[in-house]
């Protein structure tokens, strides 16, 4: 009996021999080099692997530059993402980049004007992507199912002092870590289809993501904390 060929995750088609990839689920560009002994893989077809490339390399421009001193973005940051930045071939990504700069005004909490500096405004829709792919992965990786390619998948960006919320706990146990804490995660999943459900995806201790994969899950939340409100 010939072996049943191995499924891409992100298409949920199978993919032949020769079109087989190992698909890092958080990118590896993600991690420095000493951290990357845990990282997840999951099969994918190598042309459904490639389409994200581009789009890992921004997300760790933007998510090293949002985690500020964070001491394993910054080490990313002044080696590997200026290096990728300011490489010849990379001219067309450096102009992209600098077109979402902007000159902004700056003052402390105390109203201290400071002066000006740049800040980029960051495409939402491609960080969302790759986002949402991790939350496919994780899904794969923790039940060993694949969604449907039409399954609905969305994700926030998440203020890191909701961790601080009294239902926080509901949602967020069993924290899981990647990378020596590069990433961290939880899961809830809805009893009657585990296909539903929540993840929260942290990155470098500061940069927060709710991810949904499905559309129950976000109702049987919003229900939950309202009935911790009104317990207050």
């Amino acid at each position: 009996m010939e072996p049943q060929p191995k499924v891409c995750y992100l298409c949920a088609e199978p993919v032949a021999a020769g079109e087989l990839d190992d698909e890092h689920v958080f990118p590896e560009n993600l991690f420095n080099p000493g951290d990357r002994a845990d990282l997840i893989k999951l099969p994918a077809h190598r042309a459904c692997n490639a389409s994200y490339s581009k789009d890992d390399e921004y997300f760790r421009l933007c998510m090293t530059t949002a985690a500020g001193d964070e001491p394993k973005a910054k080490t990313l940051w002044n080696g590997p993402v200026l290096r990728g930045v300011h490489r010849p071939q990379s001219a067309k990504y450096k102009a992209y980049i600098h077109r979402s700069l902007r000159e902004v005004e700056v003052s402390t909490e105390a109203g201290i004007h400071l002066g000006k500096a740049h800040v980029m405004d960051q495409d939402a829709a491609r960080i969302q992507r790759v986002v949402q792919r991790m939350a496919r992965g994780l899904h794969t990786h923790l039940t060993g199912d694949i969604l449907p390619r039409d399954w609905p998948v969305s994700c926030d960006l998440l203020d890191p002092r909701t961790r601080t919320d009294p239902g926080w706990s509901l949602f967020c146990t069993g924290v899981r870590t990647i990378g020596n804490g590069t990433v961290c995660f939880a899961v809830k999943r809805l009893d009657e289809d585990p296909r539903d459900a929540l993840y929260w995806i942290v990155f470098y201790d500061s940069i927060d993501f709710w991810a949904f994969t499905g559309t129950k899950i976000q109702g049987a939340i919003d229900a939950a904390l309202a009935k911790i409100q009104e317990r207050a």
